[in-house]
C-alpha cells in the first residue's frame, strides 16, 4: 500500500491535471519513470506535448512550491523529457510547466477521503472534475507557469 505521502501527492497531482483539462490540456500519462526520475503529468496542448511537475506545499512561509525546484531537479526533468521524447521516436514541440498548489487555509483532508477522491477519479474522470471545479479550487491556490524552465 502506498504511504501517505505517496497517496496525497498523488491527489495533487491528480488535481493539477484537473486544472490543466479546464484550460484546454489532454492528460496523455502520469508519473513516467525512467532512470532519471518521474515526470509528474505528460500532456497534450494541442500538437505540443506539454510535461508537468506538480509541487505542493502546506504553507509557503518557507520556500513557495515553485522556489523549490532545485536546479538539479531542472536538470533531471529535462533529461528524463529527452528520454520519453526518444522512446516515443516524436520530434513535436515541448515545453515544461511548473503547477505549484498552496491552501488557502490549513490542510485538513483526511487520509481516507484522499483515497476516496482518487477512486472517484479512475472510475468516473467528468464527476471528478465537476467536483474540482465547485470545490477544489476554492480550497487551493494554483500557480501554473507555463514554459518555467
Amino acid at each position: 500500500m502506498a504511504s501517505k505521502t505517496q497517496v496525497v501527492g498523488s491527489f495533487f497531482e491528480w488535481m493539477a491535471a484537473c486544472f490543466l483539462q479546464t484550460h484546454g490540456l489532454v492528460l496523455y500519462q502520469k508519473n513516467f519513470q525512467c532512470k532519471y526520475g518521474e515526470i509528474d503529468l505528460i500532456m497534450r496542448d494541442g500538437a505540443e506535448w506539454v510535461f508537468v511537475e506538480v509541487r505542493y506545499r502546506k504553507t509557503s512561509s518557507y520556500v513557495t512550491p515553485l522556489e523549490s525546484i532545485s536546479y538539479h531537479k531542472q536538470k533531471r526533468i529535462h533529461k528524463s523529457v529527452w528520454i520519453f521524447l526518444n522512446q516515443l521516436n516524436s520530434s513535436d514541440a515541448f515545453r515544461i510547466d511548473i503547477i505549484g498548489v498552496t491552501p488557502k487555509q490549513a490542510f485538513t483532508q483526511s487520509y481516507i477521503n484522499t483515497i476516496s477522491l482518487e477512486i472517484l477519479a479512475k472510475k468516473s474522470p467528468k464527476i471528478a472534475q465537476l467536483w474540482f471545479k465547485s470545490f477544489w479550487k476554492k480550497r487551493y491556490n494554483f500557480e501554473w507557469i507555463p514554459a518555467a524552465f
